[in-house]
């Protein structure tokens, strides 16, 4: 299981991430992190349309 301090080792970034991602539901949380791992510099409206489009 994916955890974000295991994503984001920035505190004040990975508390904007869990800002913006607490509205999603918990599988779409959880491919965000993923992609995130696999893209950390993407923006987190590119995140978002790949998350929800099931782009993987």
């Amino acid at each position: 299981m994916l955890q974000i301090y295991q994503t984001i080792s920035n505190i004040p970034r990975a508390i904007k991430v869990a800002e913006k991602i607490i509205p999603l539901d918990q599988t779409l949380r959880k491919q965000y992190l993923l992609h995130l791992t696999k893209s950390p510099k993407s923006s987190h409206i590119k995140l978002i349309k790949k998350v929800k489009s099931g782009l993987f």
